[in-house]
């Protein structure tokens, strides 16, 4: 029935999922002394496959396969955390795949523009700003002129992006989908209350429910009433971290993880870029916000919140921090009048210098509607950043920069790391983190906001 040419491992290899194109030689990026991409490749292509000597990033090697390229682009959205396809007209099918699944599933960033593009005319800019002014002084105080290490790895980015094909790209003003409110069509705020409506059905009991709706007119926001009677006004915070940005160069210094990555990192630029623009757009989905509610301050509306717990804080932005300020709020509430000792630390708890301590605070309204910490989490499902003890019921915010408990010894000992005073450099535990910490960090993040983003879809839907 066959000849003794054919070989059944050989031929299972080279047309997976039963694919029937012509197989061709197809390169792929894997992890290095990955024991599962290992056992994936073997159950796949069992031994058709080589280890190429072409060069990698410290942490990865390239391999090549002989497989039919229509079903490698199905395999790759199968284990895309595990394998990266190389061949350029693969990966362009790719894409094209998952803008189809973004489009089923909704799960958008609300940031298409933000890409090579728009980073490469970030880069010149910086760039030039030095060059024109022959010195400069970040906000950090990182003291840079035409001669400093950080002046030489603009001008190797800002080299490795003009290589770039950007014909295909968008690239105008990038507004974060938090800074939307005043779209009356923003699909992020419409999206954002019908997950509150939804949830409010689900955890609050019927007497307390609120309904929200998004506010068109001023204060252009999201607005809780109930029985027809006003309550408060809303807002999103976006907790993936600020996006370098154009035009104002703003969350351009090393103050800010994403920059401190991009410039002090030792991964190659194609791995940097892709990984800036990749995080970004996944933390600017809704996974990846907090709503808290604003109230006039003079002629506008805001949250203080919002803007006290950023880099200027010990919290440096961190969804963690502000997780742990908000379970503070309950564990006192819960506790009032007895002796709580470490568990609060009011004279500097940014959530109680910016809102707490207010008359009326209306911020105190919205952690009262959810009763518990507990509530709080399963409401806007946060399951994925924090640690559950089962024994007793207690969620407790997990440390983003170690995937552990933030325990308040851990918390106190951030505080005190942070110093912020004249003539003295800006310290802090994200600021301080190394470029291979930062990327750990990061992806951790991403995928915490990304399983969020799903579940908070599903609930849409």
């Amino acid at each position: 029935m066959f000849n003794d040419k054919w070989n059944l491992q050989k031929n299972l290899a080279q047309l997976i999922n039963m694919g029937s194109d012509n197989p061709k030689d197809i390169r792929l990026k894997v992890s290095k002394n990955d024991d599962i991409s290992s056992h994936i490749l073997k159950d796949w292509f069992g031994d058709e496959w080589e280890l190429t000597e072409e060069k990698c990033d410290a942490a990865h090697e390239i391999i090549k396969v002989k497989t039919s390229p229509y079903m490698i682009v199905h395999w790759a959205m199968l284990y895309g955390n595990r394998f990266e396809v190389l061949n350029e007209d693969i990966r362009k099918e790719i894409r094209e795949e998952i803008k189809k699944m973004k489009e089923m599933y909704d799960i958008e960033s609300y940031c298409g523009n933000y890409n090579e593009k728009y980073l490469s005319g970030l880069i010149r800019e910086k760039k030039e700003i030095i060059e024109v002014k022959g010195e400069y002084n970040d906000p950090d105080r990182t003291y840079v002129d035409k001669n400093s290490d950080y002046y030489k790895k603009l001008v190797e980015l800002e080299m490795f992006l003009k290589k770039q094909d950007f014909e295909t790209q968008e690239c105008g003003e990038y507004i974060d989908p938090d800074g939307t409110y005043n779209d009356k069509n923003s699909d992020y705020y419409k999206k954002l209350v019908e997950f509150l409506n939804q949830q409010e059905k689900k955890y609050i009991v019927k007497e307390n429910r609120w309904t929200y709706e998004f506010k068109h007119d001023y204060p252009q926001c999201i607005e809780a009433t109930k029985n027809g009677g006003h309550v408060l006004y809303l807002r999103s915070d976006q907790f993936g971290f600020s996006a370098p940005k154009l035009y104002k160069l703003g969350a351009c210094d090393k103050r800010y993880p994403y920059w401190n990555y991009l410039i002090n990192s030792g991964d190659d630029d194609k791995e940097k870029v892709k990984n800036v623009i990749k995080w970004v757009k996944t933390s600017r989905t809704i996974g990846g916000s907090f709503i808290w509610p604003i109230w006039k301050n003079g002629d506008n509306f805001s949250s203080s919140y919002n803007k006290n717990r950023g880099v200027g804080s010990y919290i440096e932005d961190s969804v963690d921090l502000t997780l742990f300020e908000v379970k503070n709020y309950y564990t006192c509430k819960i506790n009032e009048g007895k002796d709580i000792g470490e568990y609060l630390f009011r004279s500097v708890d940014v959530l109680w210098e910016s809102e707490l301590n207010k008359v009326e605070s209306t911020m105190v309204k919205w952690l009262n509607h959810f009763g518990d910490f507990n509530t709080f989490i399963k409401y806007f499902l946060m399951n994925d950043f924090v640690k559950e003890h089962e024994q007793d019921n207690e969620y407790i915010p997990m440390d983003i920069t170690t995937g552990k408990e933030l325990t308040p010894e851990l918390v106190k000992k951030y505080r005190e790391s942070y110093i912020k005073e004249k003539n003295i450099e800006i310290q802090g535990r994200i600021k301080d983190k190394n470029p291979g910490d930062l990327l750990e960090m990061l992806n951790r993040l991403e995928e915490c906001i990304e399983n969020r983003s799903k579940k908070m879809i599903k609930v849409i839907n």
